[in-house]
């Protein structure tokens, strides 16, 4: 017996794919929903692989599946004149027509992946909580930002269970190593290959990292309290330079680094570190990886890959 039916919404990429297989081996059954298929995908879950804003298909999922979960995104996070538009009205479009159906549906629960860095902008103290205020210094985190703004309201007015999920900066085996975002991931692949590792600003900006094994736990822990609801950081709730990154990534890999240096862009938030009181108080959640233990991991799953 399934223990309950969740369809992710865009989770072909790392995150939705480590979530997919972490719930299918704890009994769930899952529905994958995205533009493309999972590149590689272990566990029982059934795709329905199209445009998210084709309406026939967005209901043939949700009638299936009474819990959704929504990853989809694709937007920079930097302010670039060009992408302003395009950033925001397009994902925001997306979203309140997948949200819109949801209630047709009558969806007992949706959780949306937001922001754990970008909805809160520069914090004035850190670690940073989820009533601290929110000052997002980025399309994306605008965007993000209102995003949980509807769902809090639709949610209120239909009484279905929200949860909007902060994440930090997850890593670990099977983020994309070739892509334009995860520090980790990229860095661990460039300095590997000898190539030069391009670094925004002096290398002192501070992020929180959390290991892949443990967001999925967490995710899932949340997923299991019903009494849960509203915003939860998960992170670590510790703080890296991203040039103490990038040593320890060279350590791991037994290599240095070949650094490019450029500018930081308008809009990185220079220090983000999540407190995770909430989702340790509410799903008895913890972090339990080592950063360094999780850097091994990583390059255990990608050096035979390079």
């Amino acid at each position: 017996m399934t223990k309950s039916s969740i369809l992710l919404i865009g989770g072909s990429g790392f995150l939705g794919t480590a979530l997919a297989e972490g719930l299918s081996r704890r009994g769930w059954q899952v529905g994958i929903y995205d533009r493309l298929p999972p590149r590689s995908l272990k566990g029982n879950v059934e795709t329905f692989i199209g445009e998210l804003s084709e309406p026939a298909l967005i209901q043939r999922a949700l009638a299936r599946y009474p819990r959704v979960v929504y990853l989809a995104q694709a937007a920079a996070t930097a302010p670039v004149a060009d992408r302003l538009l395009s950033t925001f009205t397009r994902n925001l479009e997306i979203f309140l027509r997948i949200l819109d159906e949801a209630t047709r549906a009558n969806v007992q629960e949706f959780t949306l992946f937001s922001s754990g860095g970008a909805v809160y902008g520069e914090p004035k103290q850190l670690p940073v909580r989820e009533d601290d205020p929110k000052h997002p210094m980025s399309p994306y985190g605008v965007l993000k930002m209102t995003m949980e703004m509807y769902l809090a309201m639709v949610a209120a007015s239909t009484g279905f269970r929200h949860l909007c999920l902060r994440p930090s900066n997850p890593y670990g085996p099977g983020q994309n190593f070739e892509g334009a975002q995860g520090l980790v991931a990229i860095s661990m692949a460039r300095i590997a290959r000898g190539q030069p590792l391009l670094m925004l600003g002096d290398g002192s900006a501070i992020k929180d990292y959390v290991y892949i094994d443990d967001f999925v736990d967490a995710v899932i822990r949340l997923l299991d309290v019903s009494e849960t609801s509203g915003p939860f950081n998960i992170g670590s709730g510790q703080g890296r330079s991203v040039r103490e990154v990038i040593d320890l990534v060279s350590k791991t890999v037994g290599k240095n680094a070949i650094l490019e240096i450029k500018p930081a862009q308008a809009g990185d938030v220079q220090s983000s570190v999540l407190a995770i009181d909430r989702i340790t108080s509410m799903a008895g959640w913890k972090p339990t990886t080592a950063f360094e233990e999780g850097l091994a991991a990583t390059w255990r799953w990608m050096s035979p890959k390079l």
